[in-house]
């Protein structure tokens, strides 16, 4: 028996820890179950546990990951663009689109999590550095990760409704690092994770010449400075948000348990 977790559910997720304790099989696009507690992690991870489209939908970044450190590679930096909603956003968001319309047509397509606050307050790409730490072999929690916001804490408070209501206060601030960033820089979500720097997400200014400025759509980019690769990183890239590439994820972690 598999049991499958694409919500968004963190009563979904604790069923799923129960069930790896049970001795079943479990895969998750749902983030939660791999980035609760140390205990719960580690009782996953020594069962039949499959969540690659955690990061990157489709992309195989964990597996990647996995078989670095399986083969005795050592990670001294991991550095990245990983959400494709907020990527898509900050593409869209220009002098000739709002920053308010950028959320809405990004949630209307399906790119954001249902409740879109968890993609613009930071939480999903924290969830998503802590997984690539843990693999690492970090052992961090959730609260570890430093989140630097880009929006203000009241236009978290109330419904998602609320929240787009509030949009419009927060263009002002965003605008102003728009116009700063010009025509030679890009504003791009970055998270990242080194053991002596730890786990953070910020909202960075990056010149046009970063590896992680030019990225189109809904694009992730992830690069791994490892012992193999310690100056010119390892580097994946593809589309990281949608549905399709989300469901190839979680068919292809199905086939494995099929294997």
């Amino acid at each position: 028996m598999v049991f499958v977790d694409n919500t968004a559910s963190p009563a979904a997720a604790q069923t799923v820890v129960a069930a790896i304790r049970r001795g079943y099989a479990a895969v998750c696009s749902n983030k939660i179950a791999a980035t609760g507690p140390m205990a719960d992690w580690r009782d996953l991870t020594a069962g039949t546990f499959f969540h690659e489209s955690n990061v990157g939908a489709g992309l195989p970044v964990l597996d990647t990951l996995k078989q670095l450190i399986a083969t005795g590679d050592r990670v001294h930096r991991i550095e990245a663009v990983m959400s494709g909603s907020l990527n898509f956003i900050f593409n869209r968001f220009s002098t000739a689109c709002t920053f308010e319309a950028a959320v809405r047509e990004a949630a209307a397509l399906g790119y954001t999590e249902p409740d879109p606050r968890l993609d613009l307050g930071g939480v999903d790409v924290a969830r998503k550095v802590l997984i690539l730490a843990r693999l690492a072999g970090a052992e961090l929690e959730l609260a570890d990760v430093t989140i630097t916001p880009f929006l203000p804490a009241n236009a978290f408070e109330g419904s998602v409704d609320d929240f787009f209501a509030a949009l419009p206060d927060c263009e002002p601030g965003l605008t102003d690092r728009l116009t700063d960033a010009g025509t030679d820089h890009v504003l791009r979500v970055v998270g990242s994770w080194s053991p002596d720097g730890g786990a953070e997400v910020a909202l960075r200014r990056l010149p046009l010449d970063h590896p992680l400025a030019r990225l189109a759509g809904t694009d992730n980019k992830f690069t791994f400075l490892t012992d193999r690769y310690p100056e010119n990183p390892l580097v994946i890239q593809g589309a990281g948000a949608g549905a399709e590439v989300t469901a190839m994820g979680v068919f292809s972690d199905l086939l494995r348990i099929g294997k």
